[in-house]
């Protein structure tokens, strides 16, 4: 997923958003509550990696300890190595030292390639976050707006957030140009384990296999949830901007201010989220959707 994406198009993203960050002085963090978004943003980071890095090493390592534990605890004479991916090899492996060098060549591979499935999706959720913070500190602005002595200071001061406004809803078409086609593959590709791993579930298997299974299937339903919630929340933030407006003191406000109030309801009235291109719109009733397609493949 990280080879999809244009670098060019991302570098012009992130000055984008760097140009919008609030500056380093502690009473500008304080208005956009930075350390809160940013909380929230380690979490959601930390926990999602931990979970894909159990999985990898659970993944990597269960063949190996099923072999060590069959040959050396159990002394079973049906030990049998075997690889944790399919092996393509010019020479036998299976009854000398090259195995255990192919099992670590193949166990770093995958913790590579997980590596950077990991870092994508942080990324989109960092973005995410970053444009969720710029929204709530813009409703915040408008619920708080102070109708001034000076006309002039009040059209100033709500020509500032209209342009903020319309800078917000620029920079989200910019995320999804950049983002748009690994969130499409991402979604695809977890949307079929999802299904085929909840079929395999409902198969009579060993324990083992059923776990490794189980562990497929939560770490694919967290990613396509964390990334519908994400979509969601910044879909849910930008139709605030219209409720907000609604709440100020717009009533003693002069009828130009409220022509552009107006205005500013109705470019918030079309909610803006992420998209896996132009196929798929992302919100939490997409992933209703997958969860009950995956019922239907199981039950059928």
């Amino acid at each position: 997923m990280v080879t999809l994406l244009n670098k060019h198009k991302l570098k012009a993203l992130m000055e984008s958003m760097q140009g919008i960050f609030p500056g380093a002085s502690m009473e500008q963090q304080e208005q956009y509550e930075v350390a809160r978004h940013y909380r929230l943003c380690r979490w959601f980071s930390r926990g999602f990696s931990v979970l894909f890095l159990f999985l990898i090493l659970t993944y990597n390592m269960f063949h190996f300890a099923q072999y060590f534990v069959m040959r050396f605890l159990m002394r079973s004479p049906n030990a049998r190595r075997t690889m944790p991916y399919t092996p393509v090899s010019p020479w036998d492996w299976s009854d000398n030292l090259g195995y255990y060098a192919l099992y670590t060549v193949q166990a770093l591979g995958g913790y590579t390639s997980i590596l950077g499935h990991i870092t994508t999706n942080l990324l989109i959720y960092t973005v995410s976050i970053q444009v969720i913070m710029h929204f709530d500190y813009l409703n915040r602005q408008l619920v708080e707006f102070k109708l001034q002595s000076s006309y002039a200071k009040e059209m100033r001061q709500l020509k500032r957030l209209i342009f903020y406004h319309n800078e917000l809803l620029e920079l989200v078409p910019k995320i999804n140009e950049v983002f748009g086609l690994p969130l499409l593959l991402n979604f695809m590709t977890s949307s079929l384990v999802v299904c085929f791993v909840g079929f395999q579930m409902t198969i009579t298997l060993s324990p083992q296999f059923a776990m490794k299974l189980f562990l497929f299937l939560i770490s694919a339903l967290v990613e396509i949830f964390l990334i519908c919630y994400f979509s969601d929340k910044l879909m849910m933030a930008s139709l605030k901007v219209a409720s907000s407006v609604y709440e100020m003191n717009w009533l003693e406000a002069e009828p130009r201010f409220r022509r552009m109030l107006v205005l500013m309801i109705l470019r918030a009235q079309r909610p803006v989220h992420l998209t896996a291109t132009a196929f798929l719109s992302l919100s939490m009733q997409t992933m209703t959707t997958l969860v009950r397609k995956m019922d239907t493949c199981s039950n059928n």
